[in-house]
Protein backbone atom coordinates (compact mmCIF):
# COMPACT_ATOMS: atom_id res chain seq x y z
CA UNK A 1 0.00 0.00 0.00
CA UNK A 2 1.51 3.21 -0.61
CA UNK A 3 0.81 6.27 1.29
CA UNK A 4 0.16 8.73 -2.09
CA UNK A 5 0.85 12.10 -1.89
CA UNK A 6 -1.64 14.34 -4.14
CA UNK A 7 0.08 17.77 -5.04
CA UNK A 8 -1.60 20.45 -4.29
CA UNK A 9 -1.06 22.86 -7.34
CA UNK A 10 -3.32 26.08 -5.74
CA UNK A 11 -1.28 25.79 -3.14
CA UNK A 12 2.17 26.04 -5.12
CA UNK A 13 0.56 28.52 -7.69
CA UNK A 14 0.02 30.94 -4.62
CA UNK A 15 3.68 30.24 -3.14
CA UNK A 16 4.98 31.61 -6.87
CA UNK A 17 2.64 34.33 -7.67
CA UNK A 18 3.38 35.64 -4.44
CA UNK A 19 7.38 35.40 -5.36
CA UNK A 20 6.56 36.79 -8.56
CA UNK A 21 4.80 39.71 -6.68
CA UNK A 22 7.50 41.02 -4.55
CA UNK A 23 10.07 40.69 -7.13
CA UNK A 24 7.22 43.11 -9.63
CA UNK A 25 7.28 45.21 -6.93
CA UNK A 26 11.40 45.65 -6.24
CA UNK A 27 11.47 46.49 -10.20
CA UNK A 28 8.46 49.39 -9.64
CA UNK A 29 10.52 50.60 -6.84
CA UNK A 30 13.73 51.12 -9.32
CA UNK A 31 12.68 51.00 -12.68
CA UNK A 32 10.29 53.57 -14.82
CA UNK A 33 7.87 50.51 -15.53
CA UNK A 34 7.24 46.99 -15.34
CA UNK A 35 7.05 43.62 -16.98
CA UNK A 36 4.15 43.71 -19.54
CA UNK A 37 2.33 40.58 -21.19
CA UNK A 38 0.70 41.08 -24.79
CA UNK A 39 -2.45 38.66 -25.22
CA UNK A 40 -3.42 38.23 -28.89
CA UNK A 41 -7.45 36.77 -28.49
CA UNK A 42 -9.19 36.48 -31.76
CA UNK A 43 -12.66 36.34 -30.55
CA UNK A 44 -15.40 33.28 -31.13
CA UNK A 45 -14.45 30.46 -28.95
CA UNK A 46 -15.76 30.59 -24.99
CA UNK A 47 -13.24 28.88 -23.79
CA UNK A 48 -10.93 30.91 -24.78
CA UNK A 49 -12.42 34.06 -23.66
CA UNK A 50 -12.72 32.19 -19.50
CA UNK A 51 -8.42 31.36 -20.34
CA UNK A 52 -7.85 34.63 -21.17
CA UNK A 53 -9.77 36.07 -18.60
CA UNK A 54 -8.20 34.49 -15.56
CA UNK A 55 -4.89 34.93 -16.80
CA UNK A 56 -5.39 38.64 -17.15
CA UNK A 57 -6.51 38.47 -13.99
CA UNK A 58 -3.76 36.73 -12.19
CA UNK A 59 -1.44 39.09 -14.19
CA UNK A 60 -3.08 42.11 -11.74
CA UNK A 61 -2.59 39.53 -8.88
CA UNK A 62 1.25 39.87 -9.49
CA UNK A 63 1.83 43.56 -10.81
CA UNK A 64 2.45 42.25 -14.55
CA UNK A 65 0.60 44.28 -16.93
CA UNK A 66 -1.34 43.43 -19.87
CA UNK A 67 -2.04 44.16 -23.42
CA UNK A 68 -4.92 42.67 -24.77
CA UNK A 69 -5.29 42.23 -28.40
CA UNK A 70 -8.69 41.60 -29.69
CA UNK A 71 -9.52 40.85 -33.10
CA UNK A 72 -12.76 39.32 -34.70
CA UNK A 73 -13.50 36.14 -35.38
CA UNK A 74 -13.16 36.65 -39.67
CA UNK A 75 -9.78 38.29 -38.99
CA UNK A 76 -6.81 37.12 -41.37
CA UNK A 77 -3.99 35.16 -41.02
CA UNK A 78 -2.00 38.18 -42.93
CA UNK A 79 -3.35 40.74 -40.13
CA UNK A 80 -2.86 38.41 -36.96
CA UNK A 81 0.63 37.40 -38.12
CA UNK A 82 1.40 41.66 -38.71
CA UNK A 83 0.26 42.58 -35.35
CA UNK A 84 2.65 39.75 -33.62
CA UNK A 85 5.30 40.92 -35.90
CA UNK A 86 5.02 44.72 -34.36
CA UNK A 87 4.79 43.35 -30.54
CA UNK A 88 8.27 41.46 -31.83
CA UNK A 89 9.87 45.38 -32.17
CA UNK A 90 7.82 46.59 -29.19
CA UNK A 91 10.46 47.54 -26.71
CA UNK A 92 7.48 47.99 -24.34
CA UNK A 93 6.23 44.34 -24.72
CA UNK A 94 8.27 41.87 -23.04
CA UNK A 95 5.94 38.64 -23.59
CA UNK A 96 3.52 37.45 -25.71
CA UNK A 97 0.98 35.17 -25.91
CA UNK A 98 -1.35 33.73 -28.80
CA UNK A 99 -4.34 32.17 -27.25
CA UNK A 100 -5.37 29.41 -28.86
CA UNK A 101 -7.62 27.55 -30.32
CA UNK A 102 -7.25 29.65 -33.83
CA UNK A 103 -10.38 29.36 -36.25
CA UNK A 104 -9.92 26.84 -38.67
CA UNK A 105 -8.83 29.42 -41.24
CA UNK A 106 -5.28 30.66 -39.76
CA UNK A 107 -2.51 28.57 -39.23
CA UNK A 108 -1.43 28.08 -35.61
CA UNK A 109 2.04 26.83 -36.73
CA UNK A 110 2.25 29.96 -39.01
CA UNK A 111 1.31 32.58 -36.41
CA UNK A 112 3.21 30.85 -33.54
CA UNK A 113 6.96 30.74 -35.77
CA UNK A 114 6.52 34.38 -36.09
CA UNK A 115 6.88 34.92 -32.32
CA UNK A 116 10.74 36.09 -31.18
CA UNK A 117 11.96 32.93 -28.84
CA UNK A 118 13.18 35.47 -26.52
CA UNK A 119 9.23 37.00 -26.14
CA UNK A 120 7.30 33.58 -26.38
CA UNK A 121 5.91 33.20 -22.97
CA UNK A 122 4.24 30.08 -24.02
CA UNK A 123 7.36 28.43 -24.73
CA UNK A 124 8.08 25.01 -22.09
CA UNK A 125 5.45 26.63 -20.34
CA UNK A 126 3.97 22.85 -19.15
CA UNK A 127 7.22 21.47 -18.64
CA UNK A 128 8.45 24.58 -16.13
CA UNK A 129 5.04 24.42 -14.45
CA UNK A 130 5.50 20.94 -13.72
CA UNK A 131 9.44 21.35 -12.49
CA UNK A 132 7.78 24.23 -10.58
CA UNK A 133 5.06 22.56 -8.77
CA UNK A 134 7.83 19.68 -7.69
CA UNK A 135 9.95 22.10 -6.65
CA UNK A 136 7.70 23.73 -4.76
CA UNK A 137 6.01 21.13 -3.11
CA UNK A 138 8.74 19.26 -1.57
CA UNK A 139 8.55 15.99 -3.20
CA UNK A 140 10.92 13.11 -3.03
CA UNK A 141 11.78 13.10 -7.51
CA UNK A 142 15.13 10.79 -6.67
CA UNK A 143 15.28 7.86 -8.38
CA UNK A 144 11.40 7.75 -9.27
CA UNK A 145 10.05 7.29 -12.51
CA UNK A 146 7.64 10.20 -13.62
CA UNK A 147 4.76 9.38 -15.67
CA UNK A 148 3.09 12.26 -17.36
CA UNK A 149 -0.46 11.60 -19.07
CA UNK A 150 -2.47 14.16 -21.38
CA UNK A 151 -4.44 11.96 -23.87
CA UNK A 152 -8.10 13.32 -22.47
CA UNK A 153 -9.13 9.84 -21.90
CA UNK A 154 -10.60 9.55 -17.98
CA UNK A 155 -9.28 6.87 -16.22
CA UNK A 156 -7.49 5.68 -19.00
CA UNK A 157 -4.19 5.24 -16.89
CA UNK A 158 -4.23 2.27 -14.09
CA UNK A 159 -2.43 0.93 -11.72
CA UNK A 160 -1.12 -1.85 -14.46
CA UNK A 161 1.34 1.01 -16.05
CA UNK A 162 2.39 2.38 -13.31
CA UNK A 163 5.74 0.87 -10.86
CA UNK A 164 5.44 1.55 -7.19
CA UNK A 165 6.78 4.53 -5.93
CA UNK A 166 5.87 6.90 -9.09
CA UNK A 167 5.36 10.30 -10.17
CA UNK A 168 2.50 10.71 -11.79
CA UNK A 169 1.26 14.49 -13.63
CA UNK A 170 -2.31 14.40 -14.93
CA UNK A 171 -2.33 16.78 -17.47
CA UNK A 172 -5.84 15.26 -19.26
CA UNK A 173 -8.95 17.34 -19.05
CA UNK A 174 -12.22 16.19 -19.47
CA UNK A 175 -15.90 17.44 -18.66
CA UNK A 176 -18.26 14.91 -17.76
CA UNK A 177 -21.81 15.06 -17.02
CA UNK A 178 -22.69 15.35 -13.26
CA UNK A 179 -26.38 16.24 -12.29
CA UNK A 180 -25.26 17.07 -8.56
CA UNK A 181 -22.70 19.32 -9.74
CA UNK A 182 -23.57 23.24 -9.93
CA UNK A 183 -22.78 23.54 -13.20
CA UNK A 184 -23.67 20.17 -14.56
CA UNK A 185 -20.66 18.70 -15.15
CA UNK A 186 -16.97 17.86 -13.54
CA UNK A 187 -13.80 18.06 -14.48
CA UNK A 188 -11.66 15.17 -14.59
CA UNK A 189 -8.30 14.23 -15.69
CA UNK A 190 -6.80 10.67 -16.99
CA UNK A 191 -5.45 8.70 -13.87
CA UNK A 192 -7.43 6.12 -12.24
CA UNK A 193 -7.20 7.77 -9.02
CA UNK A 194 -8.72 4.90 -7.01
CA UNK A 195 -5.80 2.34 -8.33
CA UNK A 196 -3.06 4.74 -9.03
CA UNK A 197 -2.93 5.75 -5.47
CA UNK A 198 -2.32 2.62 -4.41
CA UNK A 199 1.02 2.26 -6.01
CA UNK A 200 2.25 5.62 -6.84
CA UNK A 201 4.24 7.74 -4.74
CA UNK A 202 3.07 11.50 -5.39
CA UNK A 203 -0.09 12.33 -8.09
CA UNK A 204 -0.64 15.88 -9.66
CA UNK A 205 -4.47 15.34 -10.14
CA UNK A 206 -6.93 16.97 -12.04
CA UNK A 207 -8.39 19.45 -11.64
CA UNK A 208 -6.10 21.34 -8.93
CA UNK A 209 -2.47 19.98 -9.65
CA UNK A 210 -0.63 21.43 -12.72
CA UNK A 211 -3.32 23.73 -13.89
CA UNK A 212 -3.31 26.34 -11.81
CA UNK A 213 0.46 26.42 -11.88
CA UNK A 214 0.27 26.90 -15.61
CA UNK A 215 -1.21 30.70 -15.38
CA UNK A 216 1.33 31.22 -12.64
CA UNK A 217 4.24 30.01 -14.97
CA UNK A 218 3.15 32.75 -17.60
CA UNK A 219 3.63 35.28 -15.15
CA UNK A 220 7.39 33.83 -14.62
CA UNK A 221 8.39 33.41 -17.89
CA UNK A 222 6.84 37.13 -19.16
CA UNK A 223 8.78 38.25 -15.34
CA UNK A 224 11.93 36.53 -16.91
CA UNK A 225 11.74 37.98 -20.15
CA UNK A 226 11.73 41.12 -18.70
CA UNK A 227 15.01 40.95 -16.70
CA UNK A 228 16.47 39.48 -20.39
CA UNK A 229 15.38 42.95 -21.94
CA UNK A 230 16.51 44.85 -19.66
CA UNK A 231 19.86 43.57 -19.38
Amino acid sequence: MSDCIFLDGNKAAAQLKSEISSEVERLRSHACRVPCLCIFLVEGDDGSEVYVRNKIRVAAETGIETLLVRLPHDTTEKILIEAVARANEDDSIDAMIVQLPLPEHISETKVLSVIRKEKDADAHIKEDAVSSLLRLSGADTEGRAVIITENNRPRSLTAEQVPFGAIVIDMGFTCIDDPSAAKGYRIVGDVDIDSVSRKAAYIAPVPGGVGPMIIAMLMQHTLAAYKKSDL
